[in-house]
């Protein structure tokens, strides 16, 4: 048994909606497939964005380059810094590069460290679990947009549920998260004096 490919999923939203299969995603697409590959893209950035276990990287090196600005890579979703960053700097991202708001320029003088980067991967990169929640929920997107037959959407709507909570174990067993090792609570537990 192999994992889902981007093909079996544009296969999957194509049946969704009564559409015959393709063979490949090489060749001109028919319409139909073309919705399909285009609602599984979105749907894949929408999902990733929210950041997961497989695609978010904690304490992210940013180098400042020649120009002193810094570039993010190009499938950067979003990017986030811990206080310790915002003394000296503002930064967000805006287009491919991070913006300064407090000295409102592009330009930084030093190398930041991002506490939280959010990429986008390519769909074969994803973990199976995902690529079934993202799947399915482009199946259901397609359909009511395409389609919009109730029965049908009550089914997919159920199926979408049910692949998300799949998801949201999977995170939690990976992640493991634990309230004592938040760098928040951290902080706040150095602060208070124990007597």
């Amino acid at each position: 048994m192999n994992t889902t490919s981007e093909l079996d999923a544009i296969n999957s939203i194509l049946a969704a909606i009564g559409e015959a299969p393709i063979n490949s995603l090489d060749a001109d697409l028919p319409v139909a497939a073309a919705v399909a590959k285009n609602t599984l893209a979105e749907i894949s950035r929408e999902v990733q964005s929210r950041g997961w276990w497989f695609n978010t990287e904690y304490d992210a090196v940013l180098p400042r380059s020649g120009d002193t600005t810094i570039s993010l890579q190009p499938n950067t979703l979003a990017v986030e810094f811990d206080e310790s960053t915002r003394f000296d700097f503002d930064p967000i991202q805006r287009g491919p590069k991070l913006y300064d708001r407090k000295s409102r320029s592009a330009t930084f003088t030093k190398d930041l460290t991002a506490s939280r980067l959010v990429l986008g991967l390519p769909f074969e990169e994803l973990p199976e679990v995902a690529r079934r929640f993202i799947t399915v929920r482009a199946a259901r997107i397609t359909h009511d947009r395409t389609i919009g037959e109730q029965q049908m959407h009550t089914f997919t709507a159920i199926a979408e549920q049910q692949a998300y909570q799949a998801l949201v174990r999977e995170s939690v067993r990976q992640d493991q998260p634990n309230m004592l090792k938040s760098p928040f609570v951290s902080r706040i537990a150095r602060r208070i004096p124990w007597r």
